[in-house]
């Protein structure tokens, strides 16, 4: 009997063993590897996207061209006349004891920084978008006193407080305004 390492190895059992782990080592790489299922997959090259070169200049395909976009569809619904006026967010002077958060939880000073318009209005629900004569559109996330039924209050920044006098109290037309939905 010989008593050498190989014949302890590679006896029948264990080249069963051996060969059963190989196989299944090799249906693991080809079929459920993240790479074999890369590998597997039909490989797809825009055609048209790469500029086309043209005498050491390049010109641009059809692809490299960004469309504008559409202008936005809207239905404007006359409300009438309104008292316009402006109040200055976030100063306690003017506002409740929250000065930046609207009626409707909004924080209303980080929407006015980021270029924002927002306005108060007691006519209309919470997120309705109002044009203003002289003035373009507004989101309403703020209310006014119960007495001011029909009067918008416009928004401005506390830092603008000149610019909300000039602007003072006036009487402009007001329309109600209604996005399209695209289809």
């Amino acid at each position: 009997m010989t008593d050498d390492y190989s014949s302890r190895v590679f006896n029948k059992y264990n080249l069963r063993q051996i060969t059963r782990l190989l196989l299944m080592a090799m249906v693991y790489h080809l079929l459920l590897s993240p790479s074999a299922a890369l590998a597997l997959e039909e490989i797809k090259t825009p055609k048209d996207t790469a500029p086309a070169i043209q005498l050491d200049k390049v010109v641009e395909t059809p692809d490299d061209v960004v469309p504008e976009p559409e202008p936005e569809k809207v239905i404007l619904t006359p409300i009438g006349v309104k008292g316009i006026s402006a109040y200055n967010v976030g100063d306690p002077s003017q506002t409740d004891d929250s000065p930046c958060i609207s009626a409707s939880g909004e924080n209303v000073c980080l929407a006015l920084e980021s270029g924002q318009k927002r306005c108060a209005a007691n006519f209309v629900p919470f997120g309705t978008e109002l044009e203003i004569e002289g003035f373009g559109r507004c989101i309403v996330t703020d209310r006014m006193n119960s007495r001011y039924k029909n009067h918008v209050d416009i928004a401005m920044k506390k830092t603008e407080k000149k610019e909300a006098l000039k602007f003072g109290r006036k009487k402009l037309n007001v329309r109600l305004v209604k996005k399209v939905a695209k289809i």
